[in-house]
């Protein structure tokens, strides 16, 4: 029994697998450098966000001293007022009604 190999058609099925293989391998490559980008993307939001939070931390801080100093320029405006009137009264003395 005589079996009739064409060649070239066995060398195309290698050649095709091997193609195969190696767009296979440069799309793993490719699909592993955007997952390389997409964490180096991560670590920078993250980074981001940390230091936004700080800012925030920071900003909270400030708001609660200008409300601490606007308390306090409350009470001297207060003060001052009291003080006024008390100027303005006139100081009459004792035996005024003699």
């Amino acid at each position: 029994m005589i079996v009739e190999v064409n060649l070239y058609h066995v060398q195309s099925i290698k050649y095709n697998d091997f193609v195969e293989v190696r767009n296979n391998m440069k799309q793993e490559k490719s699909n592993l450098k955007q997952g390389k980008s997409d964490i180096k993307q991560g670590k920078s939001n993250l980074k981001q966000r940390k230091s936004d939070i700080k800012q925030g931390k920071s900003n909270l801080k400030q708001r609660k001293s200008d409300i601490k100093q606007g308390k306090s320029n409350l009470k001297q405006g207060k003060s001052d007022i009291k003080q006024g009137k008390s100027d303005i009264k006139p100081k009459l003395p004792k035996d005024y009604t003699k």
